[in-house]
Parts: C-alpha cells; structure tokens; sequence
C-alpha cells in the first residue's frame, strides 16, 4: 500500500466545489498587525502539515509500518522543505512590508517638509560652508571701526584700509594663511593681543602705513623692473631701484649715498609694533654729536645708533605717542641725511660680497651687455 492510495480514500469527491466570488474590501494594515498575521500563518501552516501526515495512516497501519513508509517515500522532507519554502515567502513578504512602509513615511516626512523648505535648508547649509572663519568677520570690523575712529574722512589711508578690510574673499586668503595651523584658542589670543595694541591710535595707523607702504613699494617695483630695467648711475650705486625703497626714507638714502655712507636697508622695522625706522649702513665709523641728537630729539624723535660686527644701525624712535605719517617720517629723514656729517674714509673691503650690492649689480651689467649687443 502506498500513500497515493490512502490519499485517494480520503477525498472521495474530487470535484472541486464552486464558490461565489465576493467582493473583498481593500484594508490598509500596519507592520505590526502583517507580522502578526504572518507568524500566525506559518505556525498554521507547520501544524497542518503535520495533521496531515497523522491523517495518512488512514488504514490504522502500526506505527513501525507507518514510519518504513514515511521514510522510504520521503515525504516528511519534502514537507519539511515545503515548511521552509513557505517560511522564506513570508519572510519576503514581511520585508517588502516593511520597505512599503518606509517608503510611505518618506512620502509623509516628505509632504510634511515642502520643497521650498528643503531648498532654503539646503542654501542654509550652502551659505554656512561658504561662510568664512570667525576670525575673519571680527578683524574686518575692528579695523574698519578703528578706521572710522582715528582717521580724518580726507585721509587717504583711511580709505585704503576700509577697501581692503572690506574685500573679505582676499581677506579671507590672506588670514587663512596668517593663522594656518594655529588653533581657535591661539587666534583669539592672538586677536585680543591687537585689540588691546591698537587702543592706542599711534600703533594702528603707523602699522597700517607700513603695510600699505611696503605693499606700494613691491607693485612700484615690479612695474619698474618690466617697463624700464635699467637702473641709473645712483642706483647702481646704492644697488636697488629708486622705487624699491619706502617713500620717507627714499630721498634720504640718496643724500647719504653721495656723503659716503653704504647703506643696504632702510624704512620700518619689521618687528610688530615697533614704531622706530631705521638705516642700516656698512660704515663702521658713525660719529654723532651731542648737538645732532639733542636738535632731534626736540623735533620729538631720539636718534640711536648701534655698532655692530659688520654694520652701523641708526634707529629713528618717536618720543611722543602722537602717530607720525610718512611726510612727517619723510621730513624727518631728509633732516637727518641733510645734517649728518659726511661718512670718514674707511676700507669696506671687498663689499661685493654683500648680496644686497651684487644681485642687483649683475643683473644690471647683464642687462647692459644685452642692451649693447
């Protein structure tokens, strides 16, 4: 006896009964009440499975003769595949559920959150990125305000400095530059130390003059060095191009040229807020009297000079905290260099060994010998 043939003994009628078609209203169910529905369809479906084995043995079989069939047809496997198989698509089911449902509270979140406001979050967050770094904002208004505060309208550093520190993509380069690898805690440190430094006005407009002024002096001479290279007798004589040197001190370093003096540097110093000017000169016999120095330092400027290994230094030093512009430097360098007395005789030795001189100095026989040719 088989298990196709008790099979057939149970369903006598194999007819299949026709049933009325009804029409099924559609009913939208949540996730929780799908998986419930699911697990109880599975559990339903293995417990049918094995109702169904039990009803086989129709005949009353013994259990040993019950089990050699079960085993030599195998169909208690091919259930059990059937159980997983119909596990799996509820499994499926359950997990195409679940996407259908996020989908849908996407479309709500997304219904809830218009396109217009998405746009102007996503322009929020744009703005943000393209915002430049705190430091930035806070320098531009301090200088500007500082501007506004100590400057005459008709100053024309005034209006240099609110041009620039309004520029803030070229301000936003040159800082991030300045404070590259600096923390956040260093740059405000930083930032308070020139705030409190610019309390007094003498320091924010001599720095200013000497950023402008040195910023001037590089474009003066690039545009020399394109449009007209060849230096004069004088220049090639102090090793620079007249436009290289800073306006005040200009004038200045020719007359001290033609006294005897060598000088090699001159202007601001480069220290932050040092508000002395100097001139550095090879000259190591730099006598100044007693008179000189006290006519100048009723003018309001005490003169220093410091004898070094291989040079004399002259500093310039305003007594008074009065800010002094470069036509009140200029004509103070001009004194000085009118009234010094002319440099006594000294062996400079082989002074092209100064590369100051000589850089200038063979471009300059470079540029003739081409000229010529």
């Amino acid at each position: 006896m088989t298990l196709g043939n008790t099979n057939k003994n149970n369903f006598e009628n194999n007819e299949t009964p026709k049933v009325a078609s009804e029409k099924v209203e559609e009913k939208e169910i949540s996730q929780e009440e799908f998986s419930n529905w699911a697990d109880s369809e599975k559990e339903s479906f293995k417990k049918e499975t094995a109702e169904g084995i039990e009803k086989s043995n129709s005949v009353n079989l013994d259990d040993e003769t019950f089990e050699k069939i079960k085993n030599e047809t195998g169909v208690e496997r091919k259930l059990s595949a059937i159980d997983k198989e119909a596990e799996q698509y509820i499994n499926e089911a359950r997990g195409q559920n679940e996407k259908s449902e996020i989908v849908e509270e996407q479309k709500i979140k997304d219904s809830e959150f218009p396109l217009e406001a998405q746009n102007q979050v996503d322009g929020n967050l744009e703005k943000k990125e393209n915002e430049p770094p705190f430091y930035v904002n806070e320098i531009q208004q301090l200088y500007i305000d500082l501007a506004n505060k100590y400057l005459k309208e008709e100053n024309q550093l005034k209006k240099v400095i609110i041009d620039y520190y309004s520029n803030t993509e070229k301000l936003t380069e040159e800082l991030s530059n300045v404070f590259k690898g600096k923390s956040e805690s260093e740059i405000k440190e930083k930032i308070e130390e020139v705030k409190k430094r610019f309390e007094n006005p003498a320091f924010f407009i001599e720095h200013n003059q000497k950023i402008h002024e040195r910023t001037a002096t590089f474009n003066r001479t690039r545009e020399r060095e394109i449009n007209n290279p060849i230096a004069t007798e004088d220049e090639y004589d102090i090793g620079a191009y007249k436009e290289a040197l800073e306006t005040q001190v200009r004038d200045a370093v020719f007359i001290l040229q033609k006294k005897g003096y060598k000088t090699f540097q001159s202007g601001f110093r480069e220290k932050e807020g040092d508000r002395r000017q100097y001139v550095d000169m090879y000259n190591k016999k730099v006598n100044l009297s007693e008179s000189f120095l006290k006519s100048f330092k009723e003018k309001g400027f005490e003169i220093s000079p410091v004898n070094d290994s291989d040079r004399t230094t002259i500093y310039i030093n305003p007594i008074n905290e009065k800010p002094v512009n470069l036509d009140e430097w200029k004509k103070i360098w001009d004194e000085f260099a009118q009234e010094i007395p002319k440099a006594e005789e000294e062996d400079f030795g082989d002074i092209k060994r100064y590369s100051l001189y000589t850089e200038f100095r063979k471009k300059q026989d470079l540029l003739k010998t081409e000229k010529r040719n």
